[in-house]
């Protein structure tokens, strides 16, 4: 579905990664996990088409996407939830998920990825007329990962997506990831808590000043002494 290949980018200054390289097969999770600074959100931005690409490939179904407008990648099904909670704050929760479907012209199929997002996140339907500047925090990283879900996305990619949030809640962030990708789509995850991450992986990457430092099964690296004590904090007995 998405390989990468020897990836180099940055913002104009010094490179952030140097020929990264990885792959997103149809309906896996894949993590990437590393030290910040490392370049994990650099990667997902450079698929976005908002980093400066100094060499390599982006390959999405074997189409180049490199050069690509923002909107021209979301046209091909990628959807993107950046770090933070990105929502109008000054927006209810229903014109939020509209959002998300701005680049469509399908009312009908809006209409029925609308219920969709509702039933993957009854809370949002509860509050669908509250501005979302008074949701919490948990409640804004559903309602932006419900607006990646009305591009009808082949493929997502989350940017941290249980940074923030009380343990009870990333949980349950994390159960909907599973969801979403158990209906068919793919995701590209950079996560802080690689643990967790690890765990609900198909495959995972590590990365390190900007460059692959290991890569396999999510839970061989989840097991891996190296990695277990670089990375997940946990010192050999």
């Amino acid at each position: 579905m998405l390989i990468i290949k020897n990836l180099s980018a940055g913002y104009g200054g010094p490179t952030i990664i140097e020929n990264v390289s990885l792959e997103v097969r149809e309906g896996e999770i894949v993590t990437m996990i590393g030290p910040n600074g490392a370049g994990k959100s650099t990667v997902l931005k450079s698929i976005f088409g908002l980093t400066e690409i100094e060499g390599g490939e982006i390959l999405l179904h074997n189409e180049n996407l490199i050069g690509l407008k923002t909107s021209a990648v979301s046209a091909r099904g990628i959807g993107y939830v950046p770090q933070g909670r990105s929502v109008f704050p000054s927006l209810t929760v229903e014109e939020n998920l509209f959002m998300g479907a701005y680049i469509r012209s399908d009312k009908n199929k809006i209409a029925k990825d609308m219920e969709y997002v509702y039933s993957k996140f009854p809370r949002l339907h509860e509050r669908r007329k509250q501005k979302s500047r008074l949701l919490s925090g948990g409640e804004q990283q559903m309602v932006a990962l419900g607006r990646s879900l009305m591009l009808h996305p082949q493929l997502l990619l989350l940017d941290e997506p249980s940074i923030g949030l009380a343990p009870k809640i990333v949980a349950e962030v994390f159960e909907k990831i599973q969801e979403i990708q158990r209906d068919g789509t793919a995701i590209l995850m950079v996560e802080q808590n690689a643990s967790m991450a690890l765990q609900i992986s198909q495959r995972a990457y590590v990365l390190e000043l900007g460059k692959n430092k290991f890569e396999g099964p999510g839970k061989e690296l989840l097991s891996d002494e190296r990695i277990r004590e670089a990375y997940l904090g946990v010192r050999k007995k």
